[in-house]
């Protein structure tokens, strides 16, 4: 007896093996559920990927919780069909977005820290830099993030804020070239 792929690395040349069903994204899909995903996707010639996964969805009736379509999980398991063989896409309408790295220079090198005790912080706020109309700022905190941020910078999706921390000090001169982060 043929068993399910579990490892969509593999590349099957068995039809018995596909209709014993694969498990991709969590998901497992019978022999039935592939043939069906084969004939939509055939009988669409026309239709580009994003058409494609939501006619998908809504023939096995793939849903999240919030009762969307499960569209996008859908576009990755076809391209993952498509890369085993299983069935041919159209290509993509647009190419992959490549992220653009963004420059890190010696302004964002490490600092020597400072000793600041706490009695000396007369304040401390936050700066607004998205929107200030200071395109030099906003390139500098991209930076910060690109050099500081474990996953280094990306474009933020959806109505963001940037901002920066400000502390007033007392009684402590710091030389133009010395910034506190």
């Amino acid at each position: 007896m043929a068993h399910p792929i579990q490892d969509d690395r593999q590349r099957p040349d068995s039809t018995a093996v596909w209709l014993s069903g694969i498990t991709l994204r969590g998901r497992h899909f019978g022999g039935g559920e592939l043939l069906q995903i084969r004939a939509i996707v055939q009988g669409s010639p026309q239709a580009h990927r994003f058409e494609l996964s939501k006619k998908v969805c809504e023939t096995l009736d793939w849903r999240q919780p919030n009762g969307r379509l499960k569209d996008r999980a859908c576009r990755d398991v076809l391209a993952r069909l498509h890369g085993l063989g299983f069935l041919r896409l159209p290509p993509p309408r647009r190419a992959p977005v490549r992220r653009r790295r963004v420059a890190v220079t010696p302004e964002t090198a490490p600092q020597p820290d400072l000793s600041i005790r706490a009695r000396d912080i007369d304040g401390a706020a936050l700066s607004r830099v998205t929107g200030s109309g200071n395109p030099k700022q906003e390139r500098l905190w991209n930076e910060y993030i690109e050099r500081y941020h474990y996953l280094g910078y990306g474009v933020p999706l959806g109505a963001h804020i940037k901002s920066e921390p400000l502390i007033s000090l007392s009684g402590v001169s710091l030389r133009p070239d010395k910034r506190i982060r």
